[in-house]
């Protein structure tokens, strides 16, 4: 009897517990805006004011700490620090309107289908990556020859007496390029980069043990 008792009252714990959970799942449904297709929904993003950021107070006091090395004076002195929190600012950004109008209806279906061209060329770039290339590094001779012969033009191209100028103008013959008094950072971080892992050994970076990102920064895979 104690047993089926205690049974009855845990069966109206949950039943009760899940009754609540529906009603609260009703009402954030019903208080939420509602949004029946991504048109409504990202109209109704970007009109939404931005959220509340509310200050901390630092735990450190950081003009406690003492320079190791005392900078100059500044001649005009720096003005202080904000210590206030700043003016709400106007809106600036533009504010989505209703399609209710011939011409706001045709831009808003030109966004939704371009929105679509997209998501379906990612997706079937994405599937053919999966299918082709997935965990499959290739090592044909002739993807490599071209790497070379890409990296000789670009080098050539860009070569100047102290390290390798920016160009201003790339569609034109290579005798007819104009240097940049000035090299592009990313010559190095990247574009020298990309090509060194392209024609370097396999056991530099294992594609079996990295991945790498859109930087080329090898990330070890999970074993």
């Amino acid at each position: 009897m104690l047993a089926s008792r205690r049974s009855t009252r845990q069966a109206r714990q949950v039943v009760l517990a899940v009754s609540v959970f529906v009603l609260i799942y009703l009402f954030l449904l019903r208080s939420s805006p509602s949004v029946d297709h991504e048109a409504a929904f990202l109209r109704h993003h970007m009109n939404a004011d931005p959220p509340e950021h509310t200050l901390v107070e630092s735990s450190f006091d950081w003009s406690s700490v003492k320079f190791a090395h005392v900078p100059p004076p500044l001649d005009p002195p720096a003005p202080p620090l904000q210590t206030r929190r700043s003016p709400k600012m106007p809106r600036i950004q533009h504010v989505f309107t209703d399609d209710d109008d011939e011409e706001t209806q045709a831009a808003a279906m030109l966004r939704e289908s371009r929105r679509r061209k997209v998501r379906d060329v990612l997706a079937r770039d994405w599937q053919s990556y999966r299918a082709h290339a997935w965990l499959q590094p290739s090592c044909n001779a002739a993807l490599l020859d071209t790497a070379w012969a890409m990296f000789e033009t670009v080098a050539n191209g860009t070569a100047a007496g102290f390290g390798h100028g920016a160009v201003k103008e790339v569609t034109v013959p290579q005798d007819e390029l104009v240097r940049e008094d000035y090299m592009e950072g990313f010559w190095l971080a990247e574009t020298l980069k990309y090509f060194y892992l392209v024609l370097s050994p396999p056991d530099v970076i294992s594609l079996d043990e990295f991945v790498l990102n859109t930087e080329a920064h090898p990330l070890r895979m999970p074993s």
